[in-house]
């Protein structure tokens, strides 16, 4: 049992984790409840908690007009080639204050993942459900997530892998019924290198390479194309929007690479470029030049 202030990282980290990028978490204030350990064939988590505000110049309060709350389960080793967990998360937003709509989400999802015996194999999937009510409209929204991976024989561990996300647009934003999916608490860098993608109407295949050539060294590179799952509504990130549909949903292409440098067991320095090549939509709805991100960075661990 824990109370008081936490971060939160369940399931698959796609609806809620700790951002592991940015200088300020997402953090919970309230309580959770752990039955079983990681080393159990099963386990349960269960949590209550308001959403703490992130405030600039003065220290963080947590929202009392934000709860959010879930419990998930796991379900190992029933089977040599899968692991279940399955989950419910509720977000509950009484806008009093800021005089805007009322927010009551629940989001009922399974997550699965495994390795396929010595065959090399490896796979992830997820799918999310989530219906309540957005202010005035009824949310109905869909999310789904599946990776397929092939780990190669030779020292240097590669590992070549496909997957691809989607999550539902508002095709129609005057109807009664909200179709965008709620991203939660997930940090756009989860997906996207340069944070122009989360898990809010898109479609994304993705292939990826991951290698590591010496124990100091490891490296990967990802090739992504974005497209709208509803070309009516919003590129969530950058906020922009054709309500008309003829822009086209092609949003561009993003590629990543990143090299992590181990200097000792506590310290890491990792090194990075990603670059971002406009498509149809982007082009279509405003400014739209190739973008270019370099970046390094050095993690420290205080314990091991």
């Amino acid at each position: 049992f824990q109370a008081g202030r936490f971060t939160l990282d369940y399931a698959d980290r796609r609806l809620v984790n700790r951002n592991r990028w940015q200088n300020a978490m997402n953090t919970f204030d309230g309580f959770r409840l752990r039955l079983g350990q990681q080393k159990d064939d099963w386990q349960v988590d269960a949590f209550v908690t308001e959403v703490v505000d992130v405030r600039l110049r003065q220290f963080d309060r947590p929202d009392e007009q934000r709860w959010f709350s879930g419990v998930i389960g796991a379900w190992r080793r029933w089977s040599q080639v899968i692991t279940l967990e399955p989950y419910w998360f509720y977000l509950d937003e009484r806008e009093i204050v800021d005089q805007r709509e009322d927010r009551e989400i629940h989001a009922v999802g399974l997550h699965g993942y495994g390795v396929i015996g010595k065959s090399g194999l490896d796979y992830d999937f997820s799918a999310s459900l989530q219906f309540g009510e957005d202010g005035a409209r009824r949310q109905r929204a869909f999310a789904a997530y599946g990776e397929l991976g092939y780990s190669f024989r030779h020292r240097w561990n590669p590992r070549v892998s496909v997957s691809t996300m989607y999550a539902s647009g508002d095709r129609d934003p005057d109807d009664s019924v909200s179709e965008r999916f709620d991203r939660f608490f997930v940090t756009a860098r989860h997906w996207s290198t340069l944070s122009l993608f989360t898990l809010q109407n898109v479609i994304g295949p993705k292939l990826r390479v991951s290698l590591r050539p010496a124990k100091w060294l490891s490296c990967d590179a990802y090739y992504g194309a974005y497209w709208l799952a509803s070309d009516k509504d919003l590129w969530p990130m950058a906020r922009r929007w054709d309500p008309t549909g003829r822009s086209g949903s092609f949003v561009g292409q993003e590629l990543d690479v990143r090299l992590v440098f181990k200097v000792n067991p506590r310290v890491d320095i990792e090194t990075g470029y990603a670059c971002f090549l406009p498509g149809s939509f982007a082009k279509n709805t405003g400014p739209a030049p190739d973008s270019d991100f370099f970046y390094a960075q050095t993690v420290v661990r205080l314990f091991k």
